[in-house]
């Protein structure tokens, strides 16, 4: 068609419509993701005494899948007391570990102005010594074994929340509960408490101001940390905790001068002990108090009454407790049979002999 052909051909008289001009601009896109924690990635129990190292070997797979270097981050919550009654926490686990993450240094509660050297210690004592600060998977496939050892100080439950962190490969996150129990009991005032049945006894038991074992658990927690890493012989490293030990005692008998205990009797009917006890500097008395009132009695003792009610072995534990001072006491009593008197008399003339059975 001659006008069709005439509409559509270049060489028609008509222009083509103008083009709008092109502009550009930059397109932000503001991507956000919420990474959630539904669970961790391992959760390991150990229990031990109060002031003794107990060990516990956790096997770590390369959860990530790639070779990385991961660096070890740990928070340490009590989540029970010494009775057992679970403490409320005040992060959730999600956020326990984003705070973590956010601020992997913990920085150290400082200490008052009254603070003595050995409370310092304490305050820095760690209770979670583990064998490497940085865990290497040279592949995808590696595994390794972290021996984490738990020194605890006080009574409870502890949760250590551990993160393995890579910068580049990302995290994975496990964590352990511990549950410290009392000590070994030590054993005192042997054959010491022997009554008639019926009738009382006493005895003061004497109390070092100095516990031992809490010197020794600080001992082993300052120097196993400073040596983790390194292949120490075992005779030098032992070397190195019985100097320690000597330090912290000789800090102790310098800077001492008062400490208070709480006394828990487990055999109240036949024992009769203080509830409270203060020991301090040996030129002083120490100061109890029972049930009835306040006596002072010989320096840094503990006054026992045992009265038994019939023959027999009657065995006895005290508690002492302090913040970081725990201490058992094992005794026992010995009851003996009750010794029966009566009177014999006789009435004969001189030179006659007389005989009377005594049943």
């Amino acid at each position: 068609d001659k006008s069709t052909s005439q509409a559509i051909s270049p060489e028609s008289g008509r222009k083509p419509p103008p083009q709008m001009p092109l502009f550009s601009a930059p397109i932000v896109v503001d991507l956000m993701s919420n990474v959630r924690i539904t669970q961790l990635d391992g959760t390991y129990r150990i229990e031990g005494l109060v002031y003794e190292p107990t060990k516990i070997v956790i096997p770590l797979k390369n959860l990530l899948g790639v070779p990385s270097t991961l660096r070890l981050i740990s928070k340490i919550t009590q989540i029970a007391n010494e009775k057992g009654t679970k403490i409320n926490q005040q992060m959730s686990l999600q956020e326990q570990v984003i705070d973590l993450l956010n601020n992997p240094i913990v920085n150290e509660a400082k200490g008052d102005e009254e603070e003595t050297p050995i409370e310092s210690y304490i305050r820095k004592h760690k209770m979670f010594i583990f064998s490497h600060n940085v865990i290497e998977f040279p592949s995808k496939d590696s595994e390794v074994e972290l021996e984490v050892e738990f020194v605890p100080l006080t009574i409870g439950e502890f949760r250590c929340l551990i993160i393995f962190e890579d910068d580049k490969s990302g995290e994975f996150m496990i964590e352990v509960i511990a549950k410290s129990t009392h000590p070994p009991p030590t054993e005192v005032a042997s054959g010491k408490l022997k009554a008639e049945a019926n009738k009382t006894c006493s005895y003061s038991i004497q109390v070092d101001p100095i516990n031992t074992n809490l010197m020794k658990a600080l001992s082993y927690s300052i120097e196993k940390s400073s040596v983790v890493g390194t292949n120490i012989p075992e005779r030098k490293l032992k070397d190195m905790l019985i100097r320690r030990q000597h330090e912290f005692e000789g800090l102790y008998r310098q800077t001492f001068q008062s400490q208070s205990f709480t006394i828990t009797n487990s055999s109240p009917n036949f024992f009769e002990v203080p509830t409270e006890l203060t020991i301090c500097k040996q030129s002083f008395s120490s100061t109890i108090t029972s049930a009835n009132n306040t006596i002072k009695t010989s320096p840094n003792s503990i006054h026992v009454t045992f009265s038994p009610i019939k023959a027999g072995d009657y065995p006895c534990r005290l508690l002492l407790l302090s913040p970081h001072d725990i201490r058992i006491l094992a005794f026992k009593g010995i009851g003996i049979a009750a010794t029966k008197e009566f009177n014999i008399t006789f009435a004969s003339v001189v030179g006659k002999a007389m005989k009377q059975d005594i049943p």
